[in-house]
């Protein structure tokens, strides 16, 4: 079964808790378990470097790392990527010009505030001409309302939902609809995390909360506290493969597990809207472009963490942030949440899928009769 994106049918939670009849469809090579369970997402190693499913899966179609070059700046970064955004809003389809609605999906965060912060300032004509719509929730605006305040007074367009997975999934897909799938562009800041570096599960690991111990030259103290032998052993042996396979300089605990989350769990975010509507969908991840890649692998902590872990977190597009808005608050903003959230019977339905080969969205429990 080749594709993508697992379902987390494939992990030690599937096994444990589902019939009989799927449990044989646990392809993940245990030995790592432990590493999906602290990452908190399905692992896919985009270098190859580290297979974890034991040669039992292929993925054909993984997002490749693209060969390092001289950076743009971060700033370029964001235009190059608002340029792809407007020929793909733009494009022609059978000699007519297009001309897409694009739903900017703010959770308030720094990656989301980043892109549409870029489509304003890179391509003012998308919002003259009505086709920017900024889809929220009411979290997204107390998170940061002074974007909102922005928002308001440069009268964009916006909607508040109070569930933006059930709002796409009530998207008409009747060929005359304007809010057919095929009129649309929906924006997200998935990939921030990869491309800024971030660690996925500070409550696995709580020194890593300490900047001496995030920013520590010994790039694998971070795995002294681990009591358990076990779990212990199998964090070595994959962050020993991590660091040995490295495209880039890596300096610190922050790099090196940066550079995990960058090759291993970049896959998972991408398609995170697909999994969660069950359906492919025309998305726009403002930061999966190999420009924000290249800028990656070139810059270290130095640049993405540079002092206090929280304070400093993703300062380049601080500054950006409050380059456009003009609000110091903008210089202190936290990481938050991801928009695209499950409750419930839905976080069930978006463990079961995957993307297969053909990028289709595809469901284990559909097929479980088949296997």
């Amino acid at each position: 079964m080749p594709g993508l994106t697992l379902p987390v049918k494939y992990n030690h939670w599937v096994r444990d808790k589902i019939s009989n009849d799927l449990q044989h469809l646990v392809l993940m090579d245990m030995s790592y378990y432990s590493i999906q369970r602290d990452m908190k997402g399905i692992l896919i190693d985009r270098t190859k470097a580290v297979d974890f499913y034991d040669r039992r899966l292929d993925f054909p179609n993984a997002t490749s790392v693209p060969k390092m070059a001289n950076p743009l700046s971060t700033e370029e970064c964001i235009e190059d990527s608002v340029f792809q955004l407007c020929e793909l809003a733009d494009k022609h389809s059978g000699g007519v010009l297009s001309n897409k609605k694009i739903y900017v999906l703010w959770s308030g965060g720094i990656d989301s505030s980043t892109a549409l912060l870029g489509i304003w300032r890179y391509a003012r004509h998308l919002f003259n001409q009505s086709r920017v719509i900024v889809l929220h929730t009411e979290s997204s605006t107390n998170e940061s309302p002074f974007i909102y305040k922005w928002m308001l007074e440069n009268n964009i367009q916006a909607e508040q939902v109070s569930s933006v997975i059930e709002f796409l999934k009530g998207q008409s897909q009747a060929p005359d609809s304007i809010t057919n799938d095929n009129n649309n562009i929906y924006v997200t800041g998935e990939l921030g995390d990869q491309i800024m570096g971030n660690f996925y599960n500070m409550g696995a690991f709580p020194l890593l909360n300490d900047e001496v111990n995030f920013l520590s030259k010994d790039v694998f103290s971070f795995l002294n506290p681990i009591e358990d032998k076990e779990r212990k052993d199998s964090w070595y042996e994959f962050s020993r493969l991590i660091y040995d396979n490295r495209k880039t300089d890596i300096e610190t605990v922050f790099d090196l597990l940066s550079w995990a989350n960058f090759t291993c769990k970049y896959e998972h975010p991408k398609y995170r809207l697909w999994l969660s509507t069950g359906r492919k969908m025309p998305t726009y991840n403002f930061f999966d472009t190999d420009e924000f890649q290249n800028w990656a692998m070139n810059n270290n902590w130095r640049e993405k963490c540079n002092g206090n872990w929280w304070t400093q977190y993703k300062m380049p597009w601080k500054k950006f942030i409050h380059d456009v808005t003009g609000n110091d608050y903008a210089l202190v903003m936290r990481k938050q949440a991801s928009l695209v959230q499950d409750h419930g019977d839905q976080m069930i339905d978006r463990k079961f899928r995957y993307i297969d080969e053909n990028f289709e969205v595809r469901s284990a429990l559909d097929e479980s009769k088949i296997f």
